[in-house]
């Protein structure tokens, strides 16, 4: 079951700016950018740079921030890259920078840009937070969980935070310490239904199967219809070998997301388990799993279907 990564893309602009340093054309450009006129805060920036004195770092800056929004990335970089040129101490273009380079997928200069944006603002949860996303997706966990760890203590309310520690610890296989990450989450948003999936996957990780359904019970009562609450609760009890409630589970599932391609899977497992009588019922489970695309069920199908 995949875990839930969230990236925050920071509101602020990194650059403490004082009144007397921009001008009227500025402010009215950052205003156009407030009010998701991108194109128009393009235009703006575009004057301000004739403009005499203007200060090009926040134009660049700002610019760059709404060539982003209108997914122009090579003017963003361009323009960022610009504004470093011009003051190689600004943290927040250091971050925004790692920030379209992480949305190219270029791991390492987003991994750079962010490591520099620490250095220059060791007090900045975000970029700690950024940090610790990008060493999540190079695959360095005990790099991401430090920067997580930074990230909390500087701003011990992130809840995108604890929710990303705990996928990070759920992948190295700590479960315990996942649970109390997402415990942590929950009293920031006690109704999050995804929340709820993940603390009970983690409790099925423990062989914890009733905890773990009354997890999926309340993931259900939050967000009716969720699929991959009901498959996981089914999950649980297969794993209890209650067959009949857990076909019950994945039935439902099935009929919300007819396209669930591991809900035929596991079905089928129940069924054989559950009645040798229903080995054909079961085989169509494994045979609508397989045309789905889960190849594990193909050897499922060589040994009980052939």
């Amino acid at each position: 079951m995949r875990q839930f990564l969230t990236l925050i893309f920071g509101v602020f602009f990194g650059i403490q700016i004082q009144a007397q340093t921009v001008d009227s054309l500025y402010l009215k450009a950052r205003l156009a950018y407030d009010n998701g006129n991108f194109t128009e805060c393009v235009s703006l920036c575009n004057q301000g740079f004739q403009a005499q004195n203007a200060n090009n770092v926040y134009y660049y800056h700002l610019r760059g921030r709404a060539y982003f929004k209108i997914d122009q990335h090579n003017q963003c970089l361009k323009d960022f890259g610009q504004a470093i040129q011009l003051n190689d101490t600004l943290a927040g273009v250091y971050n925004d920078r790692g920030l379209v380079y992480l949305l190219l997928l270029d791991y390492k200069l987003a991994k750079k840009d962010f490591e520099k944006a620490v250095n220059l603002d060791e007090k900045n949860a975000e970029f700690y937070f950024n940090l610790a996303y990008v060493c999540t997706k190079m695959i360095k966990m005990d790099n991401a969980i430090f920067y997580y760890n930074k990230s909390l203590e500087i701003g011990p309310s992130n809840y995108d935070a604890f929710v990303n520690r705990a996928y990070v610890h759920c992948v190295q296989q700590h479960f315990k310490l996942a649970i109390q990450d997402y415990d942590s989450a929950l009293k920031l948003q006690p109704r999050s239904a995804d929340l709820y999936l993940q603390r009970g996957m983690a409790l099925i990780s423990l062989k914890k199967y009733k905890d773990a359904i009354s997890m999926f019970n309340r993931a259900i009562k939050f967000k009716p219809g969720y699929y991959h609450a009901y498959y996981s609760r089914g999950r649980a009890r297969l794993e209890m070998k209650e067959f009949k409630t857990a076909i019950l589970d994945f039935d439902t599932a099935v009929s919300i997301k007819p396209d669930f391609e591991i809900a035929y899977f596991t079905r089928g497992i129940a069924k054989l388990e559950l009645n040798s009588l229903l080995r054909d019922a079961a085989c169509a489970d494994l045979r609508k799993a397989a045309r789905l695309g889960y190849g594990e069920a193909y050897n499922y199908i060589k040994k009980y279907c052939e």
